[in-house]
C-alpha cells in the first residue's frame, strides 16, 4: 500500500509541471510593457525668467506621458500644458472672440495635458491616442509657467530630436520550481531574483541573485515521520545570463535567454534535506508585448515591461554529479534607465 502511495505521488509532480507551463503560455496576455525615452540631445527653451527642459517621454496604456523640470523666480508654478504643432495662419485668434486664450490660441486647439507635481519638477499626462497623433507630427510641448500673476509661455521644440531608452537597467523575477524537481524531498519552491543588465542592441547582459524558500516532501508515509512541518529549506545563489529579444510581430517579442545559475540548498539539522549547492546552465524564454511603434522613438525591444517566462535548468549537484533537469515558470520585470 505504501509503494502505491509513493508511486502515485512520486508520479504527480510532472502533472504539476504541465499544469505551471500551459498556464504560462496563457498568461503574455498580461503582460504589460512601457515605452520610456530620453531624447538624444536636450531640449530646453527660455522665456524671461522661466527656464524649461524635458527629461523624458513615456508611452503606455495610461496615455502618454512627459517629464519636465521648470526653473523660474521663487513663487512660480506651471499650471497648463498642451501637446501642440507649430503655430500657424489658422491657429490666430483675436482677442476679443470668446473663447479665444490670450496667451497661445494652441492652448485651445492643442492637446491638453494633466499637470502633476509641485516644481521643478512636474509630469505631464497627455490622452494616449491625441498624444499619439501629435507626436506624429512636428510636436512641442506647450507649457503655462506663472509668476507673481504674470504668464509666460515656454515652448519646447521636439521635432528635431530622436528618442531612445536607456542601456542600464535593472530586472528580476518570482520564479516558481515546482515539488520534487531540484531534490526528490523539496516541495514548492518560490524564490525573488533582481539584477542589474546592460543592453547591448537587442541584446541584454545580466547579473543578479536570487533568494526563497521551499517546504520539505514527504516521498512516502514513512517520510512523513522525517518532514517536521516547520522545516523548511532556504535557497539562494546567482545567475549571470544573455538574452536577445526577436520580435515575432506587432504583438508579440520572444527573449531566448542563455545562462549559468548557482543555487544553494540551505537547511537545518532536522531538515532531511542535506545542504548542498546545485548549479548549471538555464534556457529561458520570455514572452514580451512588442511596443507600440511611435513616430520619433527608435525601434528597441521592450526595455520595461513584465511578463511570463519559461525556464529549464540542468543542474549539478557540487562538483558536477548528480544532474536533474529542472523546469520552471516566472512572471518577470525589468526597468531601463
Amino acid at each position: 500500500m505504501s509503494m502505491l502511495a509513493t508511486r502515485g505521488q512520486r508520479g504527480a509532480w510532472p502533472w504539476s509541471v504541465l499544469g505551471a507551463l500551459l498556464l504560462a503560455l496563457g498568461l503574455p496576455a498580461c503582460a504589460v510593457t512601457q515605452h520610456q525615452v530620453y531624447p538624444s540631445a536636450p531640449i530646453r527653451s527660455a522665456q524671461g525668467d522661466a527656464d524649461a527642459e524635458l527629461t523624458w517621454l513615456m508611452e503606455n496604456d495610461v496615455g502618454v506621458l512627459a517629464a519636465v523640470r521648470v526653473r523660474a523666480a521663487k513663487g512660480s508654478k506651471l499650471v497648463r500644458a498642451a501637446l501642440v504643432q507649430p503655430l500657424a495662419p489658422h491657429d490666430a485668434c483675436p482677442s476679443d472672440q470668446n473663447g479665444c486664450d490670450e496667451l497661445d490660441p494652441r492652448f485651445t486647439t492643442g492637446t491638453t495635458a494633466g499637470v502633476h507635481g509641485y516644481g521643478p519638477d512636474y509630469v505631464l499626462i497627455f490622452p494616449r491616442y491625441a498624444g499619439l497623433a501629435q507626436l506624429a507630427g512636428r510636436p512641442r510641448v506647450l507649457l503655462d509657467v506663472e509668476s507673481g500673476g504674470t504668464h509666460r509661455a515656454v515652448e519646447l521644440d521636439l521635432s528635431n530630436v530622436t528618442f531612445s531608452g536607456g542601456n542600464w537597467g535593472m530586472s528580476g523575477a518570482i520564479r516558481y520550481r515546482p515539488p520534487a524537481v531540484v531534490h526528490p524531498r523539496l516541495g514548492h519552491a518560490v524564490t525573488l531574483s533582481l539584477g542589474g543588465e546592460r543592453w547591448l542592441g537587442r541584446t541584454r547582459l545580466h547579473l543578479g541573485y536570487e533568494i526563497g524558500i521551499a517546504g520539505c516532501r514527504a516521498a512516502s508515509a514513512p517520510d512523513e515521520a522525517s518532514c517536521p512541518k516547520k522545516s523548511r529549506t532556504w535557497l539562494y545563489g546567482g545567475v549571470l545570463d544573455a538574452t536577445h529579444d526577436f520580435r515575432l510581430n506587432q504583438a508579440v517579442t520572444l527573449g531566448i535567454g542563455l545562462g549559468y545559475g548557482v543555487l544553494r540548498l540551505a537547511t537545518d539539522e532536522s531538515s532531511p534535506i542535506e545542504s548542498s549547492w546545485r548549479h548549471g546552465p538555464r534556457l529561458s524564454l520570455q514572452f514580451l508585448r512588442t511596443p507600440l511603434a511611435v513616430r520619433r522613438f527608435a525601434d528597441e525591444p521592450p526595455k520595461q515591461a513584465t511578463a511570463p517566462a519559461l525556464s529549464l535548468e540542468l543542474l549539478f549537484r557540487d562538483r558536477f554529479v548528480a544532474p536533474r533537469l529542472v523546469p520552471s515558470v516566472a512572471w518577470t520585470y525589468g526597468v531601463a534607465f
